[in-house]
């Protein structure tokens, strides 16, 4: 092992060992409550479809109501994580506070990578320790309990570091790295995708100023974000086209109206802990403060860009870039840009404004890191470094930790009499077929006409049904699967049209007289064929590269 590479590993069990404390309310047996605890069934659901059934690419969840298109919609990867992580011998359970736990923990790795390259180790530790030990951060995992958006706070700093290296260096390794950790953030979170990416142009383009391989830097930043999508077609098209197919209103309207979760400037500073949810006005029931620490150091990083005007100018624009990031990310949060929410769609989709903190937490922690440069006599720095260190930890720790927990088992949570109950089952992707949905469990096949029929299951999987059917007389007969495109039948080994049942949405479809065997089978669309697609050239085209990397790129 290489010298640089051993230190490296060092550098980052260090990290680890600071963030200890942030991660350790996980470790107690039990379960802790938060206002979100699907992602234990949606571990649960990837692990049966993706592992068991191999249904590859993951979309279809039969484990909910009778079927929906989960992961069609709704972002993958950290699920994918945790059914690997559950094969390994954990309970569903602690496999989702492993999967907390190492959120936490690669989000101050990633940031102390990213910022030590602009302010070295010592600015590295601090800008990784106030990273992992933000209340936000704190609010996602214990209050909040939003796996996926606190995965997403690991891409943040990961992106821009290997996207920063990327445009420095000549190496294949940066590029791919820049194309796979962009594809992991598509792959992880749509919503702080979206509030991400235009931050991550306007860096590109600081880059851009400075470089003077301005051809190859384009060509460069061109390629990496068009394969990062290629890579991760599979979920984004299918995701954008057919949303129209899933009763959107249902995330926009109401309690997720956007114009009900802005966040009051005083709010930033000073807003008591707690575990209730997001409300109208300022009394939110749980904290969105950004922390006493991080508006300290932040506010010091405006001396150090002031004292680098003259001699340092990289590093003046490099943090006068993140504070104004910040303060935007700030005035996202503000009703003051109700006009930009408003005339931008899709912001819609966000529902909560104080998700933008996931966000400042970063360029706040980051321009902490930019304190080091504050000329103070060495040993004096090595004690401000440590009081830093100490005091974030030590304060700040007291928010990781839950409201309470519960001696609880996977059958609490992810059992077929827990999974049948409506109240535990969101609504956010259900098909707009749907208009109602059954009081009492369908266990079998029926016919809508009063038709006498007998059926059998033959066979089943997520993604296939095959039943042995008689039919007194030709007649339309409702399965007990939810309609959706790509939902194909064949009776007799003769394909036949499906459609939506009225009012339930499951499928329907018409059978004749006598014994049928029915195959319902759930396709590709090509939409999704064309997505699939794409995601294979895209893998393809990065392997190709390689050799040719440092050609093509010469500017």
């Amino acid at each position: 092992m290489k010298e640089s590479t051993r230190k490296l590993l060092v550098e980052v069990a260090m990290v680890i060992l600071l963030g200890i404390p942030a991660v350790w309310a996980l470790v107690p047996p039990g379960f802790f409550f938060t206002h979100d605890v699907i992602h234990v069934a949606r571990i649960f659901a990837m692990d049966k479809i993706l592992l068991t059934d191999l249904q590859m690419p993951p979309r279809w969840v039969d484990l909910f109501r009778y079927g929906e298109p989960t992961f069609s919609f709704y972002a993958p990867l950290p699920y994918i994580f945790g059914a690997f992580i559950h094969r390994m011998g954990l309970t569903f359970l602690d496999t989702t506070k492993l999967l907390f736990g190492l959120g936490i923990l690669f989000s101050g790795v990633s940031m102390y990578l990213f910022a030590k390259d602009f302010f070295g180790k010592k600015g590295g530790y601090i800008a990784a320790v106030l990273y992992m030990y933000a209340p936000y951060h704190a609010v996602d995992v214990y209050v909040r309990g939003a796996l996926s958006e606190s995965w997403a706070l690991v891409f943040f700093p990961l992106i821009f570091w290997t996207s920063y290296n990327c445009f420095t260096k000549k190496s294949y390794l940066w590029f791919l790295g820049t194309v796979f950790s962009l594809a992991g953030l598509f792959l992880t979170h749509n919503i702080m995708t979206l509030l991400f990416t235009p931050f991550l142009f306007v860096f590109w383009m600081l880059l851009f100023f400075q470089s003077k391989q301005k051809l190859a830097f384009m060509k460069k930043a061109s390629l990496s974000f068009l394969l990062s999508f290629l890579i991760s077609s599979f979920f984004l098209l299918p995701a954008f086209i057919e949303k129209s197919f899933v009763q959107n209103t249902l995330l926009t309207g109401q309690y997720f109206d956007f114009r009900g979760h802005f966040v009051g400037i005083g709010q930033f500073f000073r807003s008591s802990w707690g575990y209730g949810g997001s409300v109208w006005g300022p009394e939110d029931g749980f904290s969105l403060q950004l922390g006493n620490m991080h508006i300290l150091l932040g506010g010091v990083s405006f001396l150090v860009a002031l004292l680098s005007f003259r001699k340092q100018k990289k590093r003046f624009f490099l943090l006068i870039t993140f504070a104004a990031f910040f303060l935007v990310s700030l005035f996202m949060q503000h009703n003051k840009s109700t006009p930009i929410w408003l005339r931008i769609e899709l912001l819609s989709f966000v529902q909560f404004p104080w998700r933008f903190l996931g966000l400042s937490i970063f360029f706040l922690s980051f321009l902490a890191g930019s304190v080091v440069y504050i000329p103070l006599p060495r040993k004096v720095w090595l004690g401000v470094f440590l009081l830093i260190l100490t005091v974030t930890i030590i304060v700040n720790t007291w928010y990781f930790h839950p409201e309470r927990r519960e001696a609880v088992s996977d059958e609490d949570y992810v059992s077929s009499r827990v999974l049948s109950q409506e109240k535990n089952l969101p609504k956010d992707y259900l098909p707009i077929w749907v208009k109602r949905i059954p009081g009492e469990r369908i266990e079998k096949p029926f016919a809508i006409e009063g038709t006498k029929i007998t059926s059998k299951l033959d066979e089943f999987m997520s993604t296939r049904y095959v039943y042995t059917v008689e039919a007194t007389a030709s007649s339309n007969v409702v399965f007990p699967v939810t309609y959706f495109p790509g939902w194909e039948a064949s009776v007799n080994s003769r394909t036949v049209p499906t459609q939506p049942s009225s009012e339930t949405g499951l499928v329907e479809l018409t059978l004749p007289e006598g014994v049928s065997r029915v195959d319902v089978t759930f396709t590709e669309t090509p939409i999704r064929i064309l997505g699939d697609v794409a995601t294979i050239i895209g893998l393809m085209f990065c392997a190709l590269l390689r050799k040719k990397y440092e050609k093509y790129f010469a500017s």
